[in-house]
């Protein structure tokens, strides 16, 4: 009887030891997969970075974190499922740990999308800096503060709804509250939709030198959000400008022109009529000769008025570069250039002047010359 009563002990023991073996087997298998894990990621990562597309590293870099905390939280659970069934757990507590388990799950889904979205913001700034892809950073950011709005609201509203409150009402109770905010802050909704259609219409990006006429506005943008856009003014200051302003106002974009245009007026002295015909040829063939002004833009050099002391002529051209300090130092050249010719042809540049014509004087002397007195008779 004794041996039988000990090997009874024996199996009803190894039974009731079983779960804490069951425990040690996920332990050891959670831990094994977060080492191929690893090792899978590292040679996954060094084949991405030979290759140049972007989609590829990002989804390995916002994988990376969520993934290896959803394995511990996957083993940890299995593990808690089955000590809570092995002391008999109530149903309450089993229901808790499956909620519980996929609130986490989806909030390392939310981790991975929100994570998503900042590492190809990012890879696709470097790649817009670097000129290879068509995408400016203006649009860039749009996209991921839409994308981050979007997947923040869906986080939020899929939460509440894993933990059991009624979202159709919370909507409901926004949209009502959305239109008193509305009447209240339409000030700001307007700067709101003023960002928006700077990301839609994209008159200006960053980086861009623009002008507000009549604002009196002008500086390099710097920044654009939601509510405000700041241009570094030329003084170097930082200046915020209300999105609702760009609904209404004309903007000038200085920086996307083609060409700047040199546009100047020289007059020259009414005794050099005579060679202003081929003065005009020579600094035209000049222009049309060099290699830093657009020959397939408008260009010629005219006589453009006789004016009451000079014969003015325009010369009008557009250079190549657009850059305003390249572009000075083109027009200093060719305005140096036109003066040299103008003196080469030994004509002068006129300046204001005023001949008086004095009526009765004689030209060659200068004298005056008066009409004879009449004698008037004396009285006898």
């Amino acid at each position: 009887m004794n041996w039988k009563t000990t090997l009874l002990d024996l199996f009803t023991q190894s039974q009731d030891e079983t779960w804490l073996l069951h425990v040690l087997i996920i332990f050891a298998l959670t831990v094994l997969a977060a080492l191929c894990k690893k090792i899978i990621y590292k040679r996954i990562t060094d084949a991405a970075e030979k290759t140049d597309a972007v989609w590829d590293e990002c989804l390995i870099h916002a994988t990376t974190g969520p993934l290896s905390v959803m394995l511990w939280v996957l083993g940890l659970f299995f593990i808690a499922h089955i000590t809570a069934n092995h002391f008999g757990a109530s149903e309450t507590i089993i229901k808790s740990l499956q909620t519980s388990k996929s609130l986490i799950l989806f909030v390392l889904l939310s981790w991975f999308m929100i994570d998503l979205v900042r590492h190809t913001e990012n890879d696709y700034i470097a790649q817009s800096r670097k000129g290879k892809t068509k995408l400016d950073q203006t649009s860039i950011r749009a996209i991921s503060q839409i994308s981050r709005i979007i997947v923040t609201i869906s986080i939020g509203l899929i939460s509440l709804d894993m933990l059991g409150v009624p979202t159709a009402g919370i909507m409901t109770a926004g949209g009502i509250g959305g239109v008193a905010v509305g009447f209240a802050s339409k000030d700001l909704l307007a700067n709101v939709f003023g960002g928006l259609v700077i990301y839609l219409d994209r008159p200006f990006a960053i980086g861009d030198w623009i002008k507000i006429a009549d604002k009196k506005l002008e500086g390099t943008v710097e920044q654009i959000g939601w509510r405000t856009t700041m241009l570094r003014t030329f003084d170097k200051r930082a200046l915020y400008i209300p999105n609702g302003i760009f609904l209404l106002a004309s903007i000038e974009n200085p920086s996307r022109m083609t060409n700047r245009r040199i546009k100047a007026s020289v007059g020259l002295r009414f005794q050099d009529v005579n060679k202003i015909k081929f003065l005009l040829g020579e600094i035209e063939q000049m222009l049309q000769a060099r290699d830093d002004i657009d020959t397939t833009q408008t260009l010629y050099v005219r006589l453009t008025e006789i004016a009451n002391s000079s014969l003015n002529f325009t010369i009008y051209c557009f250079t190549k570069s657009t850059n305003w300090v390249k572009f000075l130092e083109v027009q200093q050249d060719v305005l140096l250039k036109v003066l040299q010719m103008v003196q080469n042809h030994d004509a002068e540049c006129a300046f204001p002047t005023t001949t008086l014509h004095i009526a009765g004087a004689d030209e060659s002397s200068g004298a005056i010359v008066g009409k004879p007195k009449k004698k008037i008779p004396k009285e006898p």
